[in-house]
């Protein structure tokens, strides 16, 4: 009960600091740009619009306060429902409520790791490219969390299909960041494609953007429902509560 009424909680305050303060912070943008370019004829920004003071503070509290609360609530969620799953499946051992929380530790502490080693990669590997530091870190991070999740599996929980399924998790995390480098990257074909395609006017522009975002949908998703059904297939035979944890 105090899970649930924990995540329940982190759930609701996501909603109002994120709904509530994204509708606040587009009238504090709305009305400071149009008092400051409309009306007065000042630039975005001016200090001597005392408008952009509520333009500045909507912003701070509704990008970035309301997306942490985004954040934590779609992350707190997660693990309540893995420890609730963890004790219906074994009510009198304590390693598979507290699994979940490991592996998140796991994945904090991996990050970590691969964010400090962005600028420590030699001029060789990267050759001045900032992506391409990213993505050796990012692969870092993952290589780290799926040799910590394959220890903490055989030695703690003694299953190795628990590691299956968080190793595939970690897989459709490699595969959304080659993606969406694949179509965000100035060097790749489709931002080349698209910046193309502004030659011949906005229209083209905006089709050219929208079925660039469907195909990335596409791929998503795609991988999403590959992921689901090989965690699944890794405890066929097993119990719901199982295949659900």
């Amino acid at each position: 009960e105090v899970l649930l009424g924990f995540g329940f909680g982190g759930t609701l305050i996501a909603l109002f600091m994120r709904v509530g303060g994204g509708i606040y912070t587009k009238a504090a943008d709305v009305g400071a740009d149009l008092v400051g370019k409309v009306e007065r004829g000042i630039p975005e920004d001016d200090p001597r619009n005392a408008a952009v003071v509520a333009d500045l503070v909507g912003d701070n509290v509704g990008d970035c306060a309301g997306m942490a609360s985004d954040i934590f609530e779609s992350y707190e969620v997660t693990i309540v429902s893995a420890m609730i799953l963890g004790l219906a499946l074994q009510p009198f051992d304590i390693k598979w409520v507290v699994f979940p929380l490991l592996v998140r530790a796991i994945g904090v502490m991996s990050t970590i790791i691969g964010t400090y080693s962005v600028s420590l990669w030699p001029q060789r590997l990267v050759k001045g490219d900032a992506f391409k530091a990213m993505d050796l870190s990012y692969d870092l991070s993952s290589a780290i969390s799926i040799a910590s999740f394959f220890v903490l599996a055989h030695y703690y929980v003694h299953d190795l299909r628990v590691f299956a399924a968080t190793a595939v998790g970690v897989f459709l995390a490699i595969g959304f960041n080659k993606i969406t480098d694949h179509f965000t990257n100035p060097s790749k074909k489709p931002v080349d494609e698209l910046a193309r395609a502004t030659r011949t006017g906005p229209a083209t522009e905006i089709l050219g953007g929208l079925s660039l975002g469907f195909e990335v949908t596409v791929l998503n998703l795609l991988i999403i429902c590959m992921t689901i059904i090989a965690s699944t297939l890794f405890f066929t035979g097993s119990s719901a509560v199982f295949t659900m944890y």
